[in-house]
C-alpha cells in the first residue's frame, strides 16, 4: 500500500470499505505498508480506518516497511488491530 507522503488515511479508508463490502473471514496483509514515516505520531493516523473492522487481521511486514523503521511499523500496526506476526505461528480455521 505504502502509506506515506502521497497516500494517507483517506486510501486506507478505501480499502477498509471494499474489505467490508467483500465480508471476508480474515485479512492477510503482507507488508509494505509504508515508505515514510509521514502519518506516525498523529492522533488518528493513516491506518485508523482499520480500527473499525471486526475481522481478524494479521501483518507481516515487508522491505519498504524495514526503511521506516519495524519496531514503529509493529507499533501503527499493532495500534490497527492487527495481530503482528514475528516468528511465531498462529492457527487460523484449516490454515
Amino acid at each position: 500500500m505504502y502509506l506515506g507522503n502521497w497516500r494517507g488515511e483517506k486510501d486506507a479508508d478505501k480499502i477498509v470499505r471494499k474489505i467490508k463490502e467483500l465480508n471476508p473471514d480474515v485479512i492477510f496483509n503482507m507488508g509494505d505498508m509504508f515508505e515514510s514515516k509521514t502519518h506516525f505520531g498523529k492522533e488518528k493516523g493513516a491506518l485508523y480506518p482499520f480500527r473499525k473492522l471486526n475481522i481478524p487481521h494479521y501483518f507481516v511486514y515487508g522491505n519498504h516497511d524495514n526503511y521506516v523503521r519495524m519496531d514503529e511499523v509493529n507499533a501503527q500496526m499493532k495500534n490497527a488491530n492487527a495481530v503482528v506476526f514475528l516468528n511465531e505461528v498462529v492457527y487460523f480455521g484449516e490454515l
